[in-house]
C-alpha cells in the first residue's frame, strides 16, 4: 500500500490519500511493544512502536521515511463584527497605516491617508456617507459593501479580508 498523504480528521481518526485518489480511514491506534532477545527471550530494554493495524503500521513505516500526517485544523469562522479599535491596530500591525494613524483614528476619529485617499475614490454621493461612518463608527462589519471596496483599494481579495478580519479578532 503506497500512501500520497495523510491527515488526521476531527475524530482522531487519520484520512490517508492513497495513489489512485481513495481515502482509507485509519484508527490511530500504536502500541509500545517491549523487544525479547531471541536468543535469551530476555527483554533488551527498547521498545518500538508497533500500529495496532497492519494499515496503522503501514502508515508508521511511512512517517518513518520523514512523511508526517497533517493536524486536524478547525474552521474558524470569520467574525461578522470587529471593533474599530481591533480595525485601525490591525491595518497597522499589518503596516497597511502607521500605528500614529490608528491610534489617532481610535482617540480622535482623524482617518488615515489611505482611508482619506478611499473615500475620495467613491462617487461624490457616497463620499459623506462613507466618511461619516469610518469616523464614527465604534465597530466594521465585515459584510459592509465598503469592506470588499477597501480591501480591493489594497488589492486584497475574499480570502485575504476575511484573514485580516479574523486577526484583528484576536487583538
Amino acid at each position: 500500500m503506497e500512501i500520497l498523504s495523510a491527515k488526521y480528521l476531527p475524530d482522531g481518526t487519520i484520512a490517508a490519500i492513497l495513489p489512485d485518489n481513495t481515502v482509507l480511514t485509519i484508527a490511530d491506534v500504536v502500541v509500545d511493544q517491549k523487544l525479547r532477545d531471541p536468543e535469551t527471550d530476555e527483554l533488551t530494554g527498547e521498545i518500538v512502536r508497533v500500529g495496532g493495524t497492519p494499515e496503522r503500521q503501514k502508515l508508521l513505516e511511512w512517517q518513518a521515511e520523514g512523511n508526517t500526517i497533517e493536524p486536524w485544523i478547525a474552521f474558524e469562522p470569520v467574525p461578522g463584527t470587529i471593533s474599530d479599535r481591533q480595525f485601525f491596530q490591525q491595518l497597522a500591525v499589518g503596516g497597511l497605516i502607521t500605528e500614529s494613524e490608528a491610534l489617532a483614528a481610535v482617540q480622535t476619529g482623524t482617518l488615515p491617508a489611505a482611508i482619506v485617499a478611499f473615500i475620495d475614490q467613491l462617487p461624490d454621493e457616497q463620499q459623506f456617507p462613507a466618511r461619516m461612518l469610518l469616523t464614527g463608527a465604534t465597530s466594521f462589519e465585515r459584510a459592509h459593501p465598503l469592506t470588499d471596496a477597501f480591501g480591493s483599494m489594497y488589492g486584497m481579495d475574499r480570502e485575504q479580508i476575511d484573514q485580516l478580519w479574523g486577526d484583528a479578532a484576536q487583538l
